[in-house]
């Protein structure tokens, strides 16, 4: 299976280099693709293995960029964060240090050749999805198709959705609630999850088996929960974001270029706890480690007979175990909960 798997690897880099031959204006052919997998297996040596990564000690490392470029000098740390913008008195953050040793080596070791081909597939590679057809149809083929079982791509149209949805969200998003949702509705939902806020208060003052201690960290989480309903207070500008209808390809760029700029501005900030990851026309939930509670406006479009069924696995729910709460199974009843009642309005 692996060799079957390994030769079709070859042959999917052999593919996307020669697509992109005659725009280059260059040449290469197997053994070129052989290079790339055998550098790349060169590369993953040097990763954390599942068990690993498991290990906060292995993935929290922390370096100065003087650290940095003197373990690593072929990298030249210090000119590419200059290059970005970042100042020597930074710290990095690294959670593979043996990796970027490994691959400080290796750039002094491959061909530049070899170095070249890989660049360029990586790039074909992630973007291949945004190109032509041929691009396209190649990169489902291998990954897709072999790698993860899928039998047949979306639409164009579906992909460009998702596209939509994952960078530029809340500018679909906000088109959405003015018709699906408006002000009044996130007020009316907003005072109905108050409610039940004060509820779990009112259970957790009743409460007998929990320590004052625990109780009353129990009281202040529960205060300090921080409730999204619907769609975010301040919607996304996405300034700058240039789209073209004479080509994809150039939109994606100019919104990648967009994402990046924004979690670059944002590296030296506070965490924006009213930042919505998920935009709210997707039918989705989220649960995110900072005491926080997120209700997409979508789940105005609940079946009543799916409701039904969702309850009744909901009887015999647990909200309090091991003296801390357990927020998914609230959060689950709680989206219930606000589907009835918007079904029944």
């Amino acid at each position: 299976m692996m060799k079957h798997i390994r030769s079709e690897y070859i042959e999917y880099i052999n593919r996307l280099l020669n697509l992109s031959n005659s725009v280059l204006n260059t040449h290469t052919n197997i053994i070129d693709a052989e290079d790339v997998l055998a550098l790349e297996t060169q590369l993953a040596a040097g990763h954390l293995t599942r068990v690993e990564l498991r290990n906060e000690a292995k993935n929290y490392h922390k370096f100065t960029v003087i650290e940095l470029h003197r373990m690593m000098p072929n990298l030249d740390w210090t000119s590419l964060l200059t290059n970005l913008d970042f100042k020597d008195q930074i710290i990095i953050l690294m959670p593979h240090p043996d990796y970027y040793r490994l691959l400080d080596r290796l750039i002094f070791n491959q061909p530049l050749s070899v170095w070249k081909n890989k660049v360029r597939f990586t790039i074909l590679h992630e973007m291949s999805q945004y190109l032509s057809k041929d691009f396209a149809d190649t990169r489902f083929a291998f990954y897709n198709r072999i790698l993860q079982g899928q039998k047949e791509n979306k639409a164009r149209w579906m992909r460009i959705i998702d596209d939509i949805n994952k960078y530029v969200g809340e500018l679909l998003g906000k088109l959405y609630v003015e018709q699906y949702f408006p002000s009044e509705a996130k007020q009316r939902i907003f005072d109905l999850t108050k409610h039940l806020i004060d509820a779990y208060h009112q259970r957790l003052i009743r409460n007998q088996w929990m320590a004052n201690t625990t109780k009353q960290t129990a009281f202040e989480k529960l205060a300090n929960m921080n409730i999204q309903i619907g769609y975010p207070s301040k919607w996304k500008s996405y300034e700058n974001v240039v789209f073209d209808r004479r080509s994809y390809f150039q939109s994606m760029l100019n919104a990648l270029q967009y994402t990046f700029e924004v979690k670059f501005r944002n590296l030296a900030k506070p965490v924006d706890k009213n930042d919505w990851v998920i935009p709210p026309q997707m039918i989705n939930a989220a649960y995110v480690s900072r005491n926080l509670r997120r209700f997409h406006s979508i789940f105005n479009c609940f079946s009543f007979s799916s409701i039904k069924r969702t309850i009744k696995s909901y009887f015999q729910l647990v909200f309090f175990k091991n003296h801390s709460f357990i927020f998914m199974p609230m959060m689950q009843l709680i989206m219930v909960l606000l589907a009835v009642v918007l079904h029944m309005k």
